[in-house]
C-alpha cells in the first residue's frame, strides 16, 4: 500500500527515501509473532501480567463457582435431612435447629435493644474546642498576618524554612 505523495509533483529522493523506511517497518515481524525478539524484562512482564490477569478473572469467577458449590451442597442436605431420614425425625431436627436460630435471635436483639435503651439519648462525642486564631499563631510560631495568608489561600506551598518554624525538632 503505498503512501500518499503530492500530486503536482514527483517525490523527491528524500521522500521516496522516507517511504522507503516506513514501508519497511510496517513490514518487519511483530514481536508478538516473534518472542526472541523481546528482551528479559519484556518477557517477565508479559508472564507477570498473564498471571494477573488470570487471577482477577478466577477471582470474578469465584462467585459463580460459590453459587454451582451451594447449589451441590444443598442437594446433599436434601438427600440427607429429607430423603434419608423419617418425618418424624424431620421435624425433630427442624425444632431443634429452630430453638437454637431463635434462642440466637432474642439474644443478639435483646442485645441491641438494651444499647439503644442504654445510648438513645446520650451524645458522648463532642465537638473540639474553637481555637483563637492567635492561640493557632503562636503553637506554630507564625505571624498572624502570615496566618491569614495561609487561612485565605485555595492552595499552599510552604517552603523548608516555614515548615521547621511551625514544627521544630523536639529532642
Amino acid at each position: 500500500m503505498p503512501l500518499p505523495t503530492r500530486r503536482d509533483h514527483e517525490a523527491t529522493d528524500d521522500e521516496q527515501a522516507t517511504q522507503a523506511e516506513v514501508r519497511a517497518l510496517f513490514q518487519r515481524p511483530l514481536v508478538i509473532e516473534r518472542p526472541e525478539l523481546q528482551n528479559g524484562v519484556q518477557r517477565w512482564s508479559y508472564r507477570g501480567l498473564t498471571v494477573m490477569f488470570w487471577v482477577l478473572w478466577l477471582y470474578l469467577f469465584m462467585p459463580l463457582l460459590s453459587v454451582l458449590a451451594w447449589a451441590a451442597g444443598m442437594m446433599v442436605v436434601y438427600e440427607v435431612m429429607v430423603q434419608n431420614l423419617a418425618l418424624s425425625e424431620l421435624w425433630h431436627l427442624l425444632k431443634v435447629y429452630g430453638t437454637g436460630i431463635g434462642f440466637l435471635l432474642v439474644v443478639y436483639l435483646g442485645y441491641a435493644f438494651s444499647g439503644f435503651l442504654r445510648f438513645r439519648n446520650v451524645e458522648r462525642r463532642k465537638l473540639a474546642p474553637a481555637i483563637a486564631p492567635e492561640q493557632l499563631a503562636q503553637s506554630h510560631n507564625l505571624d498572624m498576618a502570615t496566618l491569614k495568608s495561609l487561612q485565605t489561600q485555595q492552595t499552599q506551598v510552604l517552603s523548608p524554612e516555614l515548615l521547621e518554624r511551625m514544627f521544630p525538632k523536639q529532642r
